[in-house]
């Protein structure tokens, strides 16, 4: 009985993981955030207004950490 249970909780588990990775390897993933991320960098660059170069990307890169998070831990939808 609690091997049964065990084994459809990790049935499921898997099955979210799956969904929730599109069928990607985490090359593709890793490859598509990194598209993902540079894209919104360039745009929030656009958005910068009386600031440096520097001050620039480091507003442009928090800005796109915010709603993508990091390569290390990016945010999943």
């Amino acid at each position: 009985m609690f091997f049964n249970q065990f084994k459809n909780i990790f049935k499921h588990s898997y099955l979210i993981l799956l969904i929730s990775c599109d069928g990607q390897s985490p090359e593709e993933f890793n490859q598509k955030f990194e598209t993902k991320f540079n894209d919104c960098v360039e745009r929030a660059k656009n958005r910068c207004e009386d600031l440096n170069v520097n001050q620039c990307l480091v507003f442009a890169e928090s800005r796109c950490e915010t709603f993508l998070g990091t390569t290390e831990n990016p945010i999943v939808k």
